[in-house]
């Protein structure tokens, strides 16, 4: 029978998964709550910016921060643990497979995302920049920093956390854990984009181990939130798209 203290002995074959999970926890917590939009909207304001000029700034620079910090945290950690970029899906893939999984998982998606930009509670979240005249520059401008964020957030998830844990735990097991942080990850969302994040965790996290990187999920993740946030916009009347 084990002593009490005996249960928690530690095992060095724990240390990987455990230190890619708590960090991993630790990283999306600095960048959700230390890099928040309001923050820098604040700071904006009180240096003397119009509260829409410094909502529309501090979304653009919230994500590109966000993105850079997930990234490259991601990996430095992964490299202190000895892994290589490729080992967690920043490597070279097959182009046009990694395309063809983007092109027929968007036009599968797209009607859903039509329909979804014409409801109210969507059109109230996006797009996350609120200004009531959004130039094209704007659009461009917002559509780069998603882009970059996404790169980090896909790597955090399908990158550092999927590959790693599927290396240690199997692919069903990696999978399945790395899904359900992301689904967490999504509890501050709306209920039916929450409830969405299951399925699009599983669907990025199989793209990501099929095609053997970040690639596919991060272009398909981009143009879903782009997507989104135009259709949102447009279908909002009190929106001036693209003017």
């Amino acid at each position: 029978m084990d002593l009490p203290w005996q249960v928690l002995s530690w095992s060095s074959d724990a240390t990987e998964p455990v230190v890619t999970l708590v960090s991993g926890t630790v990283f999306f917590l600095i960048a959700f709550y230390g890099l928040a939009p309001k923050i820098f909207a604040s700071r904006l304001e009180t240096r003397g910016s119009r509260p829409e000029a410094a909502q529309a700034t501090a979304v653009l620079v919230s994500r590109i921060g966000r993105g850079v910090l997930l990234g490259v945290c991601c990996l430095l950690t992964a490299s202190a643990l000895g892994s290589q970029p490729s080992d967690i899906g920043v490597g070279a893939v097959a182009p046009l497979e990694t395309l063809a999984m983007v092109v027929v998982g968007f036009l599968v998606l797209l009607p859903l995302l039509m329909l979804s930009a014409k409801k109210p509670a969507v059109q109230a979240m996006y797009p996350e920049i609120r200004a009531r005249v959004q130039p094209k520059l704007l659009i461009r401008q917002s559509w780069v920093a998603w882009a970059v964020y996404l790169w980090g957030y896909e790597l955090l998830f399908r990158g550092f956390l999927l590959f790693e844990l599927v290396a240690h735990w199997g692919v069903w097991p990696g999978l399945t854990v790395s899904t359900v942080l992301y689904v967490m990850a999504h509890l501050d969302k709306l209920a039916d984009e929450t409830a969405g994040s299951l399925f699009a965790g599983f669907l990025f996290g199989a793209m990501a181990l099929l095609s053997g990187g970040i690639w596919a999920p991060w272009l398909l993740h981009t143009l879903i939130a782009t997507v989104t946030e135009s259709l949102a916009a447009r279908a909002n009347p009190t929106i001036q798209y693209g003017a």
